[in-house]
């Protein structure tokens, strides 16, 4: 029964998330499909942070990868859609892979130090190396993906066109948490020393889910910079990687659920916070502080199923 109300939740959620963009105006689906890329940048934080209880900074680094290489594919090499998505979250990967060969040897606030570093190299590379990434200005004017022949630049078409792999995303997640290797992790994220004595190998799964949560950050880098047609170093800075984990830790960074949830509280904040005021970051930072004080597990924790208290003659 807990499996069929999930699975029609689920149902439900994404039948309304494929009529949404013919029910409101068009500046939200503009804040619809940033909710989306963001949820998924999030999800890969949640899902090395919350399921492997190593948590990271450098999430916006492999972002920033796959969105440069995307951008400058686009702009400077001009060769197709698919062939440059493809490399732009192979590179991602392969960032993600060779930072994690270092990584593994490291947990919890040495961990955290190494995802600082490597997030800081991404932005003061973003900086300097100029002739690939544009410098302080970035790489502007990405054309918008082309599929089968259509020009996906409208804002109903981008809105579906982020949705798909956001969608599939999150259901591949799901069912990585819930596999063997999704239930080891979380094993290790709670005592690598007894899941080590169990005989499984700790660094091993340790590497594949920085693999996996770069590869996720890659994709979403990816729906970022063709939603904005562009991309800058902001988006790889310190302050980005403060926002992402804002938003996990605002939607709940034990549940995958967290990330969209997380995602979409930010989004709104933030939206109706700077039509009141310049100094919007300072709501965000009050409703931050709001949220640790009184769900302390993240939003999301809210919709969690209470378990019944036996009353003594029941027990």
């Amino acid at each position: 029964m807990k499996r069929f109300s999930y699975g029609g939740l689920l149902a439900v959620g994404f039948l309304i998330s494929l009529l949404l963009p013919w029910l409101v105006p068009n500046f939200y689906i503009f804040l619809l499909t940033k909710i989306l890329f963001l949820s998924l940048a999030a999800a890969s934080l949640i899902l090395l942070a919350g399921y492997g209880g190593m948590l990271s900074l450098a999430q916006v680094a492999f972002y920033g990868v796959a969105g440069y290489i995307f951008g400058f594919c686009s702009l400077r090499i001009g060769i197709g859609f698919m062939p440059t998505v493809v490399l732009a979250i192979l590179g991602s990967s392969v960032t993600g892979g060779l930072f994690a060969l270092i990584a593994v040897r490291t947990s919890g606030l040495y961990f955290l130090m190494m995802t600082l570093a490597l997030g800081q190299l991404a932005f003061f590379g973003a900086f300097q190396w100029a002739e690939v990434t544009g410098g302080y200005d970035g790489l502007v004017g990405i054309p918008a993906p082309v599929l089968f022949g259509y020009t996906i630049n409208s804002g109903k078409a981008v809105y579906y066109f982020t949705l798909v792999p956001v969608v599939a995303g999150f259901y591949w997640l799901r069912r990585l948490v819930a596999s063997p290797f999704g239930l080891a992790l979380q094993g290790i994220r709670d005592s690598e020393v007894r899941m080590a004595a169990l005989g499984f190998n700790v660094k091993i799964h340790k590497f594949l889910v920085i693999v996996f949560s770069s590869t996720l950050a890659g994709l979403a880098g990816v729906l970022s910079t063709s939603f904005y047609g562009m991309i800058s170093p902001q988006m790889v800075s310190l302050a980005a990687a403060v926002t992402l984990l804002f938003i996990s830790l605002v939607g709940g960074i034990g549940r995958l659920e967290g990330a969209f949830i997380g995602a979409l509280v930010y989004v709104l904040v933030e939206d109706y916070a700077s039509v009141i005021t310049n100094r919007y970051n300072t709501i965000i930072g009050i409703f931050f502080i709001l949220v640790v004080l009184f769900f302390s597990k993240g939003i999301a924790d809210i919709f969690r199923p209470r378990k019944k208290k036996k009353s003594p003659q029941q027990a």
